[in-house]
């Protein structure tokens, strides 16, 4: 991939008006939200690799001080960044919901006599979970969590 103005031109194009490519994205305003704490340029990228995993981080980079000026603003670390954090896409937080309730209903059984949900809990939850918070957004993650009963 070559950094030159039209490469910059299209991943601009792509990432603020997905939906006009039929990419599966949001468009980047619509991925963070304004906040009171600066979040810091590379977790910001961090965060939006959820949305977007084949992002490269010098488009991300160039595209989000296009849409909101060059970071002047330091996070605690001393960070140039943003005052925005990230915003789950909705279907992913309606299958957490979805996913975490189920969990719940499995743990609440773990002590009732003659209930075994332990195994359910290691074998499917638990994984399921770990590759959640790793940040993995597939969509046969999103299946599995919403397939959960």
């Amino acid at each position: 991939m070559e950094l030159n103005e039209a490469s910059v031109n299209d991943h601009f194009e792509l990432m603020t008006n997905p939906q006009k490519y039929n990419l599966p994205i949001r468009p980047l305003e619509e991925c963070f939200e304004p906040s009171e704490e600066v979040t810091a340029q590379h977790i910001l990228f961090r965060d939006y690799q959820k949305e977007s995993p084949a992002c490269m981080k010098i488009f991300f980079y160039i595209v989000i001080q296009k849409v909101y000026g060059m970071p002047h603003l330091k996070d605690s670390n001393g960070n140039l960044g943003f005052a925005l954090k990230y915003v789950e896409a909705p279907e992913w937080t309606n299958a957490y919901l979805h996913f975490d309730g189920v969990r719940k209903t499995y743990e609440a059984l773990v002590d009732v006599p003659g209930v075994n949900t332990k195994a359910a809990l290691e074998i499917v939850f638990k994984p399921l979970a770990e590759r959640y918070e790793n940040g993995e957004r597939s969509e046969e993650l999103y299946d599995a969590m919403m397939n959960v009963e």
